[in-house]
């Protein structure tokens, strides 16, 4: 960006409090700092004391996508809101720095459509926490090994290695069957 001083600051509040986020991007803004994007658990934002407060909303993202379509766009502009940036997949967030301008989601059957993706999103997620977790105990304890450790101490780690296995059939099974579920989602 020519000119401008970019500032990084760590996101305070959860990612799926919606109202915290917007709450913490608008105090950010009333203090003069515009949000540009985020990387990771940081929002990157721009100075600006001239610019006049604005308010935020995030809008669940109906499908995987990196940024709302064109039309979208088009349409919120018209009402005063501007496109900021797309939040680690999950949520599409606006900026408006007019007091009298409509607010974005007043559908509630809209919102939910939403927030069902990022339920799906997050059971999928949830689905490969214990594939991880058993992942990184058996590497450890393959690492952790002697290499002058007797052929017979390994057969400790059996049963772990076995669940592991388990468990990695089950989530590519979980996640070819979750393919099909996306391309519906499109």
């Amino acid at each position: 960006m020519s000119g401008r001083q970019e500032y990084r600051e760590f996101r305070p509040v959860e990612l799926y409090d919606v109202a915290a986020v917007e709450s913490w991007l608008e105090e950010r803004d009333r203090e003069g700092y515009h949000l540009l994007r985020f990387r990771g658990l940081y929002g990157i934002f721009y100075q600006d004391c001239s610019v006049a407060p604005s308010r935020y909303r995030l809008q669940p993202l109906l499908r995987k996508e990196k940024s709302p379509p064109p039309e979208m766009t088009d349409a919120y502009r018209e009402l005063g809101w501007e496109y900021v940036c797309t939040l680690a997949g999950t949520f599409h967030i606006w900026r408006c720095g007019d007091p009298a301008a409509p607010e974005l989601d007043t559908d509630p059957v809209v919102q939910s459509m939403g927030y069902g993706y990022l339920e799906r999103k997050m059971r999928r997620h949830l689905l490969r926490l214990p594939h991880n977790i058993l992942f990184v105990e058996v590497s450890y304890n393959r690492i952790g090994n002697d290499v002058k450790s007797k052929p017979c101490d390994r057969c400790d780690h059996a049963p772990a290695e076995n669940v592991f296995l388990i468990c990695t059939f089950i989530d590519l099974r979980n996640s070819m069957s979750h393919k099909t579920d996306d391309k519906s989602d499109t």
